[in-house]
């Protein structure tokens, strides 16, 4: 396993981590019982994964990882969980505060501190009052020792252009140590500004749902790709047919969902890319993909080319 730091945390960080939001939600979709997640998470570990990306409003998550995770040396792995603000000021979520958040997640992780905390989903609406109601609040969590990073996610539906993760890395960079977003095949377009802003920053990149949703959808992929040749996104006869994505597969390259974490790992400067499946062997198969290194230099070349200027909502 090839492991990065995650920007100026200084966390060194699996290359490969594990998400346990998504459709699957650590296997609760899934059936996956608790001798099942235990076994999953221990395979984790034993192929180097370290990094776990949980959040308070993915179902019981947190309280799974606190029980696959019992008995392993702490700072042997790095937990990254968050709290919806936007969701709570809307009445969503549980209402739950900031504060009530964090402590409940020690509680149910079984830890006395959470390495990186995420405010979930800021957009350019809600970013101020994220920084000038909330921020404090994660600071004082901070300087308790309960919180060890902060940092934000993109919301993707809402902003797929990046707006509010722009708003903060050009007006506040100072303040955030790590930004989750999504980057791949089909979502290029943090290559623009996002990813530079975070390199010049040294801000940490975790990135998330690179073959979720459009690119594991061939009916919607097919749609999207429709989309994007009538309004001039790609060229009008690029990516036709059923299988547009067929000539990634080549050398040692496997399939198309192994081109895909293989593209997404190597723009700089990603630290890790999370997958989310709750299958021990399809969790084997991505490790394997991103342990044979970058995309070749033809087929990443081209999907630039193709696809440099692409954004999605999903």
């Amino acid at each position: 396993m090839e492991y990065r730091t995650l920007g100026r945390t200084g966390l060194k960080v699996s290359l490969l981590g594990y998400g346990t939001g998504g459709a699957r939600k650590f296997g609760a979709a899934t059936g996956l019982t608790a001798s099942d997640r235990l076994a999953f998470v221990r395979r984790a570990l034993d192929l180097g994964v370290n990094f776990f990306d949980t959040a308070g409003g993915y179902g019981d998550s947190e309280e799974y990882l606190g029980e696959t995770l019992a008995g392993v040396q702490r700072d042997s792995y790095v937990l990254e969980t968050k709290w919806n603000g936007g969701g709570w000021l809307e009445g969503g979520e549980t209402g739950v505060t900031l504060t009530d958040s964090v402590e409940r997640s020690l509680t149910r992780m079984r830890t006395d501190h959470v390495d990186v905390f995420m405010f979930h989903m800021i957009d350019e609406d809600l970013y101020e009052t994220h920084r000038d109601r909330f921020y404090p609040e994660a600071a004082r969590l901070k300087e308790q020792g309960k919180i060890g990073h902060i940092g934000f996610t993109q919301t993707i539906r809402r902003e797929p252009k990046f707006e509010g993760v722009i708003k903060a890395l050009t007006g506040d960079p100072e303040l955030w140590d790590v930004v989750m977003l999504k980057y791949g095949i089909m979502n290029q377009w943090a290559a623009k500004e996002v990813l530079p802003l975070a390199e010049k920053h040294d801000i940490g990149i975790v990135n998330m749902a690179v073959v979720r949703t459009t690119l594991s959808d061939p009916v919607a992929m097919r749609a999207r790709l429709d989309q994007w040749r009538a309004d001039g996104t790609i060229a009008s006869d690029a990516l036709m047919g059923d299988e547009p994505f067929d000539w990634l597969v080549e050398g040692d390259v496997g399939s198309v969902a192994e081109a895909a974490y293989r593209f997404a790992a190597q723009q700089e400067p990603m630290s890790t890319v999370l997958t989310g499946t709750s299958n021990i062997a399809h969790l084997e198969a991505n490790v394997a993909a991103l342990e044979r290194g970058p995309l070749p230099d033809p087929q990443a070349r081209k999907l630039v080319e193709l696809l440099g200027g692409s954004w999605s909502p999903d």
